[in-house]
């Protein structure tokens, strides 16, 4: 999302297209955990989900960091 980021700031007409995704998996993990809520289970506080990451080996994963990482740097650079 970081490049997604990147052009929606340079190119005021481009949108981010994984905001459509996020709202639909994020209402199908909230309305699970509205089912737990309503059964009385405990919820923790915190969780992370990264779909992304179950695709991928230790290897590209480390790549994909690193270039991320690179990226928001030189976004922050321009700032």
């Amino acid at each position: 999302m970081v490049e997604d980021l990147e052009g929606s700031w340079k190119k005021r007409e481009y949108h981010v297209p994984q905001l459509v995704y996020t709202s639909m998996l994020f209402g199908a993990i909230s309305s699970r955990l509205v089912v737990d809520i309503l059964a009385g289970k405990k919820l923790t506080e915190n969780a992370t989900i990264d779909l992304q990451g179950l695709f991928l080996n230790n290897g590209e994963k480390l790549k994909l960091s690193i270039t991320k990482y690179k990226k928001i740097i030189s976004l922050i650079k321009e700032l």
